[in-house]
């Protein structure tokens, strides 16, 4: 339910949002859930006054879990739709009305963690530019100047989405025989987020990746880590990578010259500017606003062990910092056949602000990955409960409905470098925001089509038909 204050200029001047979200019978990622999701609906646009309620219900169905984005999908799909409709009333350019209240590098925005955070650097501009450039924007049209039997439309959405949480620790150590070992705590996801550590890592110290020697997987011999999501491999554990990697490099230089002892001194290495950060203490559900730069036992039991072995042991240690978020505007082509409510996308742009691109395939292959999972989530995949027996219909892949590669348009990745001192060389989260691409954009091609409005998905043939039918736009 949502609900905005928007002066004639389109400027917005207040924004109220009521979120209900179904946990199923274990409160489980809920409340967290919901939590992220006003997050998401508050922090991309200059909005000087809110209120957003989120509740977490229990309901007889499935247990609410983790999902990429986690809450973000959910409030990006309900306030882009609500943003375009505005600007509609307004008689606004859907773009023209979201760059106009985009938040800005500087800007203050609220999170879990702490309040008033100034935004770092922000590509917000580009990714709206480049993105509509990349579509066709200029060749907009207001829905009531679309006529026949097929139709074609197009939307777009914009949105941020943070660069992680909590802290992470760096290890990278050289053996006796000169070998460089860099034992990466991250979980390996499939995102080639390893392939980007090693490369801040290969930078920082000035040798060939190949050199390195590069292992995960196995705690007893890896850095610990907080934890694989929000975004955050790149950004907070290749930070602690590449902070643990500048304190090897001193190391090594210090050793030439012959200044070299056996280490002693554990605490890691950070940036006292931009590395120390409050953040969420889980254990006990308490902020801690100054953190200690401490390891983590695990890897500090590891360091120990590498010194008495005879190695050189680089530290580091970086807490999350909150000002450091990504950026997205994605934009989406259809064709909508009026007399059956048949929806074709037929090209996606993705435009994403990463800070500095680390490893460009990584990079693009996250994007459009997470365009092809939001096509789904938009298009097709549906989990129907039975509301007699609270058991899931759509219980295989065959139901639920995956898009395959029949179902895939054009993907149009566009990565954007707007560089935060906070990140490694400047880099930021990427993984979520990629997953918002389709839903929103898809749905406001649809309304641009055909002049209705969509509020539900997936946009599923049935579902779009009844829309057009009850709107008298069946052709």
């Amino acid at each position: 339910y949502l609900k905005t204050g928007v002066r004639k200029d389109g400027s917005i001047t207040a924004f109220e949002c009521k979120a209900i979200a179904r946990t199923g019978g274990y409160a489980s990622s809920g409340p967290a859930v919901v939590s992220v999701a006003g997050q998401g609906m508050v922090a991309t646009y200059r909005i000087p006054n809110y209120w957003y309620h989120g509740y977490c219900v229990y309901t007889s169905s499935p247990v609410g879990g983790e999902f990429r984005g986690f809450g973000h999908p959910q409030a990006v799909f309900a306030r882009e739709t609500h943003i375009d409709e505005i600007a509609d009333a307004l008689g606004m350019d859907p773009l023209e009305f979201r760059r106009r209240n985009s938040l800005q590098a500087g800007d203050l925005i609220d999170t879990d963690v702490v309040a008033n955070v100034p935004l770092m650097a922000i590509g917000a501009e580009a990714c709206l530019q480049s993105g509509a450039d990349a579509i066709g924007w200029k060749t907009w049209q207001h829905p009531s100047k679309k006529s026949g039997a097929v139709r074609r439309g197009i939307g777009m959405r914009f949105s941020q989405e943070h660069s992680g949480r909590n802290a992470s620790n760096g290890l990278v150590w050289m053996d006796r025989s000169g070998k460089i070992h860099v034992p990466i705590g991250s979980g390996n996801l499939g995102t080639n987020a390893h392939t980007g550590i090693a490369l801040i890592v290969a930078n920082a110290l000035d040798v060939p990746v190949e050199q390195l020697d590069c292992t995960w997987g196995d705690s007893a011999t890896c850095t610990w880590d907080f934890v694989s999501d929000a975004s955050r491999a790149i950004h907070c554990h290749g930070k602690a990578m590449y902070n643990a990697s500048i304190d090897l490099r001193r190391q090594i230089e210090a050793r030439r010259a012959g200044r070299v002892q056996a280490r002693t001194d554990f605490t890691p290495h950070f940036d006292p500017a931009t590395d120390l950060n409050p953040y969420l203490d889980e254990s006990t559900g308490q902020v801690m606003k100054s953190p200690a730069p401490k390891l983590h036992e695990q890897t500090e039991a590891l360091a120990r062990q590498i010194v008495a072995d005879g190695g050189l042991v680089g530290l580091g240690f970086y807490v999350w910092n909150p000002s450091a978020e990504s950026w997205g505007a994605s934009f989406a082509e259809v064709e909508v056949d009026m007399p059956t409510g048949r929806v074709s996308v037929l090209k996606l742009v993705g435009a994403h602000d990463c800070g500095r691109v680390i490893h460009i395939p990584g990079a693009v292959a996250q994007v459009d990955g997470g365009s092809i999972m939001g096509l789904g989530y938009a298009m097709t995949e549906e989990l129907l409960v039975d509301p007699h027996s609270g058991i899931p219909v759509t219980q295989s892949l065959y139901e639920y409905r995956p898009p395959t590669v029949l179902d895939i348009p054009e993907i149009v990745p566009i990565l954007v470098e707007s560089p935060v001192p906070a990140g490694p060389f400047g880099a930021k989260g990427l993984g979520e925001n990629p997953m918002f691409n389709a839903a929103a954009a898809v749905g406001n091609a649809i309304y641009n089509a055909t002049g209705v409005r969509m509020r539900e998905i997936p946009y599923t043939w049935p579902r779009v038909f009844d829309e057009l039918k009850r709107a008298g736009k069946l052709v």
